[in-house]
């Protein structure tokens, strides 16, 4: 039997829940790897995690931060920026899991372009967490 690493697009990589998923990966990185990143604005930290996890795709959607790193990717990450990087990151042909940590309704486009992706060669899972604003539950 093959024994094949589960490939995951993180989108929202800098963040809390972000982090969490790459401690996770690191700890068990003889199951996972990271193939896409994307994050919103912290650019040292996600240029850290690029060089740390070398992914084949990696987006930063605050353009002026991106400017900042855009010369220290590593050659082997294709590095884009905009307000479309979590989109091209959900439909990241490689991953076999997009892990979806980002708040508020900035990943729901990334999240409807990933179910309804149909070059992904095989299922996939997504993962996300949906929480009412302020713990309201009455305002869903």
């Amino acid at each position: 039997m093959l024994n094949t690493k589960i490939k995951i697009s993180l989108l929202g990589s800098t963040g809390s829940i972000g982090t969490q998923v790459l401690n996770v990966v690191r700890r068990h990185s003889d199951k996972f790897v990271i193939t896409a990143l994307a994050a919103n604005s912290n650019s040292s930290l996600f240029l850290t995690q690029i060089k740390e996890f070398l992914p084949e795709f990696a987006g930063l959607s605050d353009t002026c931060a991106a400017e900042n790193i855009e010369k220290e990717i590593p050659v082997c990450t294709a590095f884009e920026k905009g307000e479309n990087v979590l989109e091209t990151a959900s439909l990241f042909n490689n991953a076999d899991i997009i892990f979806v940590a980002v708040s508020g309704f900035v990943g729901i486009k990334a999240v409807i372009n990933a179910i309804n992706n149909k070059n992904t060669p095989i299922p996939f899972k997504l993962f996300f967490n949906i929480r009412p604003p302020h713990n309201n539950y009455t305002t869903i």
